[in-house]
């Protein structure tokens, strides 16, 4: 008898096991197959209406989301729950309760390493995934401050740029949120033509086309997965103008009477009051939302910022900067504070801006 261990008999067991051949990059049809076979709660599976996030939708999926987000619109008008239009700005991620930079000592020091928008050590392990999405994939280093001519330029692309609402049109920044994503802009989705019915606009934005990021890691690997992970994202915009539907979470446009306030009770969010008055512009900025369930509203707000319009092209096609291009502004120039005595402290230098982004521009019109 060989030992089991002999390597005669390895081989031989090695010989005799069958080798599969290489499954195949499943399609749409097989993800939503094995997505029906799987149980799930009733309240979640309209996110599932588009199939996965990096396929088109089909005209059955279409009619179904238009059913779906009319819906929706209907029974959510508004976000206002306070007397006169206001809105609880909640942005879980940055109280000291739900802040991940405030957790116990290992995640709070992974985050701060991994999530801040300003990191020189993180600039340079980027150096070579940097000069190759430069090199071989169109993405640019630029600064928000100085660059107002490519800014100018990357709000006039995107092939099917006159189909965008007038309301989402200009350069928006995604303020307080603690990803490494700064800008974004929305004309240069790839709006369908026609429009299909039950939508005001409809279309998928390109996750790597006009949409700014820091240099560090928390910004490069984004970047990176743009390119071939997440790709696309669903981007449909409900019949009144009222929401917009991402796949895996929302946009919600205010109405013009609305303003955003911090709580006066529980987690406020650094830097405020409780009970003080965000800055924000309702008829220009809009409300990113992540909920507990996604289709009702009023459950736990699980990650929220807000979407400031800082700057537009007026009819000469010149760059307009608006009042909230001052608060970025303020956010690049600001200085680190070295020694963190309050846990505010230490969200706010979290949120400090780093002025060198990496885009890459859509196509020119």
């Amino acid at each position: 008898n060989r030992s089991s261990k002999s390597p005669f008999f390895l081989v031989q067991k090695l010989a005799s096991m069958s080798v599969e051949p290489a499954v195949p990059r499943p399609d749409a049809a097989f993800i939503a197959q094995r997505r029906a076979a799987e149980p799930r709660e009733p309240d979640k599976k309209g996110f599932d209406i588009l199939g996965p996030i990096d396929q088109r939708p089909t005209e059955e999926h279409l009619k179904q989301l238009a059913q779906t987000l009319a819906a929706h619109e209907q029974r959510h008008p508004t976000m206002a729950t306070l007397p006169g239009g206001g809105i609880v700005y909640q942005a879980p991620q940055i109280t000291a309760a739900g802040s991940p930079f405030l957790k116990d000592l290992f995640k709070a020091s992974l985050f701060r390493f991994a999530c801040s928008h300003r990191n020189a050590t993180q600039v340079a392990l980027t150096w070579p995934c940097r000069s190759c999405l430069k090199m071989c994939c169109g993405f640019e280093e630029r600064s928000i401050l100085n660059d107002d001519e490519h800014w100018r330029c990357m709000l006039g692309t995107g092939f099917n740029a006159g189909k965008c609402p007038e309301r989402l049109r200009g350069l928006f920044w995604m303020q307080d949120n603690i990803a490494g994503e700064v800008l974004i802009s929305f004309q240069d989705v790839d709006w369908m033509t026609p429009t299909p019915q039950g939508f005001a606009a409809g279309g998928v934005k390109f996750l790597a086309l006009n949409w700014s990021r820091d240099l560090t890691c928390a910004g490069i690997v984004p970047a990176c997965a743009s390119l071939s992970v997440t790709r696309e994202m669903s981007f449909f915009v409900s019949p009144n103008l009222r929401w917009i539907f991402l796949n895996r979470a929302w946009v919600y446009i205010p109405h013009p009477h609305e303003y955003l306030v911090a709580p006066t009770d529980g987690p406020i969010p650094a830097p405020f009051s409780p009970g003080e008055r965000v800055p924000f512009d309702p008829m220009w900025d809009m409300i990113r939302y992540n909920f507990e369930n996604p289709w009702d509203t009023s459950s736990r707000n699980e990650y929220n910022y807000r979407l400031r319009r800082v700057a537009f092209l007026d009819s000469d096609g010149s760059l307009v900067k608006t009042a909230a291009w001052a608060e970025l502004q303020a956010q690049v120039g600001a200085k680190t504070v070295s020694a963190c005595t309050s846990d505010a402290t230490t969200i706010e230098n979290m949120l400090k801006l780093s002025d060198m982004q990496i885009v890459k521009d859509a196509p020119k019109r």
